[in-house]
């Protein structure tokens, strides 16, 4: 968890897991 915390927290990740599947309308 640290190391990801490093490159940035889970939930960005996870968000940028989510634009992938669904991009989002901005």
């Amino acid at each position: 968890i640290d190391l990801i915390r490093q490159h940035g927290s889970i939930e960005e990740i996870l968000e940028n897991i989510d634009t992938s599947k669904h991009p989002a309308p901005e």
